[in-house]
């Protein structure tokens, strides 16, 4: 399993996760549960397989979130640059 680190996230439920590698992976949330900052998100691909719709673990909090995958493998510039233009955030939050 593969896991992400969330390390920002705007008010419209978009969030970037860190690979080990310091790959960055763009997010959205498709559930009524939470990710937060610092929650680490386990799944088998993040993006690798072309299906960007799936379920994934959330570590922190023991529990499954739907997703959808808006881009992977990419820099911590392109990351950013996507996360604004979806939803057109009002904040965005992060940790790095």
């Amino acid at each position: 399993m593969k896991q992400i680190a969330i390390v920002a996230k705007s008010n419209r439920n978009v969030f970037i996760g860190l690979t080990k590698n310091k790959d960055f992976v763009v997010i959205s949330i498709d559930d009524t549960k939470e990710i937060s900052l610092k929650d680490v998100l386990e799944s088998e691909s993040w993006g690798e397989d072309r299906n960007f719709n799936r379920r994934v673990k959330n570590v922190t909090k023991d529990e499954e979130v739907k997703i959808f995958i808006e881009d992977f493998g990419c820099s911590k510039d392109s990351a950013l640059a996507k996360l604004k233009s979806l939803g057109s955030p009002g904040k965005i939050s992060s940790i790095f």
